[in-house]
């Protein structure tokens, strides 16, 4: 599966796959909430699915939902960021609905993570913070206040270690040890 943000206001999870030669693909969903553009997108692993589905979420997967989750190597969910200040989880178990929302964030999102080992989503803003979100509580519990001395453009975490990386309009790259 692949997961597309849009100028539309929309995520999209297409199915990938080839027919003879040819790659093919096809829209599976397309999930609305997001009141302007999309900038950002992700797909869960498993120990974010397992904390989020903790929460209680409901997976009923409606009748006639397409089974795409068995071929997704990412998770159950997507996680997505907009110009609209608000960060939207959504669930490919119960047909794309929307299961969070999180508006915490004072301008443009623009770039969503999962943690490596789940439990957390990380994300970064054009309000020149980083915020870290607590899956199990559904709650944002860490808000590094002025990370950048401009918009924040992209944050990167390394897969086993506790360092995060950010990038910034002001031209600097930062290193966050994360405890």
């Amino acid at each position: 599966l692949i997961v597309s943000g849009g100028n539309d206001t929309t995520v999209r999870v297409w199915a990938v796959g080839r027919n003879g030669k040819v790659l093919a693909s096809r829209c599976d969903y397309v999930l609305r909430g997001h009141s302007h553009v999309v900038e950002c997108v992700a797909f869960s692993n498993s120990s974010a699915d397992r904390a989020i589905q903790s929460n209680k979420v409901s997976n009923a997967k409606p009748e006639g939902t397409p089974d795409v989750v068995g071929s997704n190597p990412g998770g159950e969910y997507v996680v997505s960021g907009s110009r609209d200040k608000t960060i939207r989880i959504w669930s490919l178990l119960n047909g794309g609905n929307c299961v969070a929302t999180f508006s915490d964030h004072g301008n443009w999102v623009r770039k969503v993570i999962f943690h490596p080992q789940g439990g957390y989503i990380l994300s970064c803003s054009d309000d020149r913070t980083i915020r870290v979100y607590d899956l199990k509580a559904m709650r944002c519990t860490r808000t590094l206040e002025d990370a950048h001395a401009h918009f924040i453009s992209s944050i990167s975490m390394h897969s086993s270690a506790v360092y995060l990386a950010s990038g910034s309009v002001d031209k600097t790259i930062r290193l966050w040890e994360c405890y």
